[in-house]
C-alpha cells in the first residue's frame, strides 16, 4: 500500500504547526465508500480569521492520490446545525442541495466560485462577483484609490490586492473579502513605487526614484524586513520557486531572496519577460527588437533572436517549450519553440495587440484601443500553421451613456495592459473591454461572447481573476486560503465526479479574535435622511446621518464620505462628496431636538433624465465603510 500521499501531508501539517504565531492546526477525515477525505485547517498568524485549508483525496484501498481537475471536484464549508443528528441528512443531499445555490442554502464559504476585479482610469477598483443572480447588478463594493496605479500584484493566499501609486509615493493594501483598504504603505518623497514581485515569503517593491528593492514580510507590516541594492526597476517578475527578475532600460537583474545574490545582465531596452518551466530559462523580449534566454542559475545570456520589432508582450505555453511574442507595430505575434530557438511562424493578428493570453487550447492577442482580438489554435501553432480568427470586442460607446475618456497626466501607467483573464477551468476567457465599459466572457474557440458583466461605464486598466477554489498540488493533494466570519463546529462537503463520491468532513474552527469584530463593529451606521428634487435644476439633494454603531452617538468629523449613485436598468452612476453640515442642523430649516447634532452630510447630485431608480451607497477609507455595506436606500430621480 502506497502512503506517499498522506506522509507529504503529514509533513505539511507538521510544517505548519511550527510557524510561529499561528494557531492549533485542526485536523479530521472521512471515508466515502471507497474514497478518503483528510483536511487540515492552520489558522495564519496574525490574520483574524484567515487560514489554510489543506486537502486530501485518495484511494482508501491503495493510498493513491485522485486528482481532479475543476470541473470534477467541488468543496463547501458550512456551519453545523445543532439540532441535527450526525447521520440525519445524507451527505450526497448536502451536497445537491448545496449545489442549487437557492436563497438560504449558500455555505459559509463555497470553493467553486470565483470574482473579478478592475483597477480603472478613474482611481477605482471594482469587485464584479460574476455568480450574484441580481438581474445585471453584480457589483459587490468600488474602492477608491487616492492616486493613479502604476502597478498590482493579486496575492491569492493573503486574500489581498497590493497596488502601488508612484506619484502618491504609496502602496494601497486592499482586502479582497472586505472590500476595503486594509493598510497604506508610505515612502519617502520621490521614491516613486511602481513594481511589484512576491516571493512565497513576502512582496518586494521596486522604485522609480531609488536604486534598490524593499521586501516586505507576510504579515505585511508597515516597515520593510530585508533591502538590496539594485537599479531602479519598471517592472519585477518571480518564478514559481521565488527567484526574481528586475527589468529596466539597460538589462535586467537577477536576485535570489534566499540567499540575496544578485547579477546584472545588460540587455537595452529590456521590456517585458516571462518564465519558461521547461527550459528553467528566463525569456526576456526587449524594445529593439530582440528576444533572450537568460539562465537565473549564472546570470549569463544563453541565446538571443531578433524578432524585427520591439517587443510588446510575451507568454509562454505548453510549460514553457512555446513562446508567444506581440510585436509592436506590426500587428504581428511571433511564436517561438524555446527548446530550439526557432521562430515556428508569425502570424498576423488585430492591430495594437498588446495583451496576450491563453486557455487550455487557444491564445488570445488583444488590441485594447482598436477593440479587437485574434482566437488561435494552440494545436495549430504547434503544427506551424496558423488559421487565425479576428473578433470584435464590445461596440462604441454610445452618446447617451459615454465612457469616460483616458485620464490626462499618468493615469493607467501600468507597464503593460492586463485585460485578458482565463477562468478558472481554463476552458473560457474574459476580456475587459475599453470602449463600453464591458467584461465579455469567450468559451474557447468560439467568435462571439457567451455572456457578459457590466464595469459600470468604467475605462478599465486591468481585470484580475480572484478564485477561491481549490489550487491542486497533485498526488491528490489540494490548497485553499479563505476567511470565516465565527468560529465552532463547521462541515466541509466535498463531492468529486470520476470517481464520483461526496464525503463531509466535521472541522472545530478557532473563534475569530474580538480585535476582529470590534473592528466590524467600528464601521459606522449611515442612513438616508432625505433626498429631495432641486427646484429648477435635474438635481437631487441627498442628506446622509452618520452614527456610530456601538454607541449610537452621531458621528461627525469625516472627511472622505463619498455617495455612490447608480442606476441599474441605464447603467449611469456617479461618485459625489459628501460634506457636513458646518452648523450642525443637518438642512436648512431643520428644527427638533437633533436640530445641533453632528453627524449630517448632504451633497448635491446630478442626475441624468434616463436615471429612474437610483441606488445609494456610501463609503469611507477612514471608517472603513466599504460601499457594499453602506447602502442607504433606492430613489426616484427628478421629474424631467
Amino acid at each position: 500500500m502506497t502512503r506517499a500521499p498522506v506522509v507529504a501531508v503529514l509533513a505539511m501539517a507538521a510544517a505548519l504547526l511550527l510557524v510561529p504565531g499561528a494557531g492549533p492546526a485542526v485536523a479530521a477525515d472521512a471515508d466515502a465508500g471507497g474514497v478518503t477525505v483528510r483536511a487540515l485547517h492552520t489558522p495564519r498568524p496574525g490574520a483574524d480569521g484567515l487560514g489554510e485549508l489543506a486537502l486530501e483525496i485518495t484511494d482508501t484501498a491503495t493510498g493513491r492520490g485522485l486528482d481532479y481537475d475543476g470541473r470534477r471536484l467541488a468543496a463547501w464549508l458550512q456551519r453545523s446545525p445543532p439540532t441535527l443528528a450526525d447521520g440525519e441528512i445524507a451527505c450526497s443531499d448536502k451536497v445537491r442541495v448545496l449545489a442549487s445555490q437557492g436563497i438560504g442554502r449558500r455555505a459559509a464559504v463555497d470553493f467553486n466560485t470565483h470574482g473579478l476585479v478592475t483597477i480603472n482610469d478613474d482611481r477605482t477598483v471594482a469587485f464584479i462577483n460574476p455568480f450574484l443572480g441580481l438581474r445585471n447588478a453584480k457589483l459587490e463594493g468600488v474602492v477608491q484609490l487616492p492616486g493613479d496605479a502604476t502597478a498590482h500584484l493579486l496575492r491569492r493566499g493573503e486574500h489581498e490586492l497590493w497596488i502601488a501609486m508612484r506619484e502618491r509615493d504609496a502602496i494601497a493594501v486592499i482586502d479582497t473579502d472586505t472590500h476595503a483598504v486594509a493598510r497604506t504603505i508610505a515612502f519617502a518623497p520621490g521614491s516613486g513605487p511602481q513594481a511589484l514581485a512576491a516571493d512565497g515569503r513576502g512582496v518586494w517593491v521596486g522604485f522609480a526614484g531609488r536604486d534598490n528593492w524593499l521586501h516586505f514580510d507576510r504579515a505585511g507590516a508597515g516597515e520593510p524586513d530585508g533591502r538590496v541594492d539594485a537599479p531602479a526597476a519598471s517592472r519585477l517578475l518571480a518564478s514559481p520557486d521565488g527567484r526574481l527578475l528586475g527589468l529596466d532600460a539597460r538589462g535586467a537583474t537577477l536576485l535570489d531572496p534566499r540567499t540575496r545574490e544578485r547579477r546584472r545582465v545588460a540587455l537595452p531596452g529590456a521590456a517585458v519577460a516571462a518564465w519558461s518551466a521547461l527550459s528553467g530559462r528566463w525569456l526576456v523580449g526587449t524594445a529593439r527588437g530582440r528576444l533572450a534566454w537568460i539562465d537565473p542559475a549564472d546570470g549569463k545570456v544563453d541565446n538571443a533572436i531578433d524578432l524585427g520589432a520591439p517587443v510588446a508582450a510575451l507568454v509562454t505555453f505548453d510549460d514553457g517549450r512555446h513562446a508567444a511574442a506581440a510585436l509592436a507595430g506590426a500587428s504581428t505575434v511571433a511564436v517561438v519553440d524555446v527548446a530550439t530557438t526557432e521562430v515556428r511562424q508569425t502570424v498576423a493578428v488585430v492591430p495594437g495587440a498588446a495583451d496576450l493570453a491563453s486557455s487550455a487550447t487557444f491564445l488570445y492577442a488583444h488590441g485594447p484601443e482598436h477593440g479587437g482580438m485574434t482566437l488561435l489554435s494552440l494545436a495549430d501553432l504547434r503544427a506551424g500553421r496558423a488559421r487565425p480568427v479576428h473578433v470584435a470586442i464590445g461596440a462604441p460607446a454610445s452618446p447617451s451613456s459615454p465612457v469616460p475618456p483616458p485620464t490626462a497626466g499618468p493615469a493607467g501607467d501600468i507597464a503593460a495592459p492586463v485585460l485578458l483573464a482565463p477562468a478558472p477551468d481554463r476552458a473560457t476567457m474574459l476580456v475587459a473591454s475599453v470602449h463600453d465599459g464591458q467584461i465579455y466572457q469567450y468559451a474557447e474557440g468560439m467568435m462571439a461572447p457567451i455572456g457578459s458583466f457590466s464595469n459600470y461605464r468604467r475605462r478599465p486598466l486591468a481585470l484580475l481573476l480572484v478564485d477561491h477554489g481549490l489550487e491542486p498540488l497533485g498526488q491528490g493533494r489540494y490548497r485553499a486560503t479563505f476567511r470565516h466570519a465565527r468560529g465552532g463546529e463547521h462541515e466541509l462537503v466535498v463531492s468529486g465526479v470520476q470517481p464520483r463520491f461526496a464525503a463531509c468532513v466535521r472541522l472545530t474552527l478557532p473563534e475569530v479574535p474580538d480585535a476582529a469584530r470590534a473592528a466590524v463593529a467600528a464601521a459606522p451606521d449611515a442612513s438616508l435622511v432625505a433626498a429631495a428634487a432641486v427646484p429648477g435644476d435635474q438635481a437631487l439633494r441627498i442628506e446622509v446621518r452618520l452614527r456610530s454603531r456601538a454607541t449610537r452617538a452621531p458621528l461627525g468629523g469625516v472627511p472622505d464620505l463619498v455617495l455612490l449613485a447608480f442606476d441599474r436598468r441605464s447603467g449611469w452612476q456617479r461618485r459625489v462628496r459628501l460634506v457636513e453640515r458646518a452648523d450642525g442642523t443637518g438642512g436648512a430649516g431643520r428644527q427638533g431636538p437633533d436640530a445641533e447634532e453632528a453627524g449630517h452630510y448632504v451633497a448635491l447630485l446630478p442626475v441624468p433624465a434616463r436615471a429612474r431608480r437610483i441606488d445609494l451607497l456610501v463609503s469611507s477609507a477612514s471608517q472603513d465603510l466599504p460601499y457594499g455595506a453602506g447602502l442607504i436606500g433606492t430613489v426616484d430621480g427628478p421629474a424631467p
